[in-house]
């Protein structure tokens, strides 16, 4: 796996948003990196979370469940988790699970629809 593909994730968390920037390959191996990167944002005040994928060049099922999860939780508290800066190749596996618009998920180069 080349250094660009290493999983990594930055929370910057303020007050009204929380960013999760996420960058490299994300399957089963590196869902802890995107766990912890998920518990540390859902933890703070904001009332939106904002997962920033455009270093994302993989990403598996099991990680959009993740994403799945944390979603629920999160319209459960009246908050929202919106995902923008999807590569083509990342955005189609989120079309592809049918998740695309429950998530608020933006192609590369496109903001979320408001809502």
């Amino acid at each position: 796996m080349a250094a660009e593909d290493e999983p990594a994730a930055e929370v910057v968390s303020g007050d009204l948003v929380t960013t999760v920037r996420l960058r490299g390959e994300f399957d089963v191996a590196a869902r802890a990196v995107l766990l912890d990167a998920l518990t540390e944002a859902l933890s703070g005040p904001a009332r939106s979370v904002c997962m920033e994928l455009s270093g994302v060049s993989f990403i598996d099922a099991g990680s959009v469940g993740a994403l799945m999860t944390a979603w629920r939780r999160l319209s459960g508290q009246g908050r929202r988790l919106e995902v923008v800066g999807a590569v083509p190749r990342v955005f189609q596996v989120f079309q592809l699970l049918s998740v695309a618009d429950r998530l608020d998920v933006a192609p590369l180069g496109e903001s979320s629809p408001p809502r």
